[in-house]
């Protein structure tokens, strides 16, 4: 056949017709000189109506809870978010099998199928409690993690909430070391007015230092004690806005905004000059506060956090203000 192909003269070579009679008659029988992918695209061709028995098909892909691999589709899938609230990485573990790493402050999405499923997080030897959750097809679950203020020895914990406050400790240590120092320079100002006055004669000092060592040590543990009876600001975000409680007795004082009065909310600077900042939408009349850049000072971070604690501020802002959070350049 392949020499008849080959004919100088073109009236000599066999037509399309007389080539596939021939192809699909040795593809009947049986030997097969051919892949079977190549003898059934002959077949087919040819408009045989048999089908040789020894041609076959591989099966359609296997599926995982979903459509086949590789083919779902976003109405096949359910959707997992995760977020980390804390200041360390996080592994996400869907039924004993790793997801994927969070970092610190971050979120991730993941493609699950529908189901009942069993979501851990862990960092090094610290895993959180199990949470079961059931998805569904085109939905997506939300589910935080935190490590409590305060308890950073102590395990991860799925959150509802993200609550910010200085611990008391932070406060008063630096309030009365600032007033020794106060009262250290003040006792040397008096001293020096001193010696000018009376001269280094008649300074009594085994009397002036000793005093200068007691008023100074004395004024530092004052405020100290002072700034531990007071209620440190304490700032709660979740889903539906963030809170802000002075500390004071008076509840009237207590200030919360629903993300949903807001058109956007920023953390403006970095370090203790650092500002949450929110611009309240055109409907809603914002309470009188400081404005900075067209919108309303909620707090300075230095009030309800450290220098380490921003970037957990950022990514709570994140996880609950969703959209209305931008992010500023530092």
């Amino acid at each position: 056949m392949i020499t008849a192909c080959l004919a100088k003269d073109p009236a000599d070579r066999p037509a399309v017709g007389d080539i596939l009679d021939k192809l699909t008659a040795s593809a009947l029988t049986a030997t097969r000189w051919l892949p079977p992918d190549i003898t059934t695209m002959i077949v087919e061709r040819g408009g045989t109506k048999g089908t040789p028995t020894a041609v076959s098909r591989d099966p359609e892909p296997a599926t995982i809870g979903m459509t086949a691999i590789g083919r779902e589709t976003s109405a096949d899938r359910a959707n997992l978010k995760v977020g980390n609230l804390s200041q360390r990485d996080l592994d996400v573990i869907l039924d004993d099998t790793v997801l994927g790493t969070i970092y610190a402050g971050g979120s991730s999405t993941f493609y699950v199928g529908p189901g009942v499923h069993s979501v851990q997080v862990k960092s090094g030897p610290q895993r959180s409690a199990l949470r079961r959750i059931e998805t569904r097809a085109g939905a997506t679950v939300r589910l935080a993690f935190d490590v409590p203020p305060g308890r950073a020895g102590t395990g991860l914990e799925s959150a509802d909430t993200a609550t910010f406050s200085r611990s008391r400790a932070s406060i008063a240590i630096p309030a009365g070391v600032g007033w020794m120092l106060f009262s250290a320079g003040f006792g040397a100002l008096a001293l020096v007015a001193g010696l000018l006055i009376e001269g280094t004669d008649r300074v009594k000092w085994e009397v002036v230092l000793p005093f200068i060592g007691v008023w100074t040590l004395g004024a530092g543990v004052l405020v100290s004690l002072i700034a531990l009876a007071v209620t440190p600001t304490r700032l709660t975000l979740d889903s539906n806005g963030l809170t802000l409680d002075p500390g004071s007795k008076d509840k009237r004082k207590v200030r919360s905004i629903s993300w949903d009065t807001l058109s956007q909310v920023s953390l403006i600077g970095d370090g203790y000059g650092a500002k949450l900042v929110v611009w309240y939408r055109e409907e809603h009349r914002p309470p009188a506060g400081s404005v900075f850049q067209g919108g309303t000072v909620v707090c300075g971070a230095r009030q309800v956090t450290d220098k380490q604690g921003l970037s957990r501020i950022r990514g709570a802002l994140t996880w609950f203000a969703g959209d209305l959070y931008v992010e500023q350049p530092t």
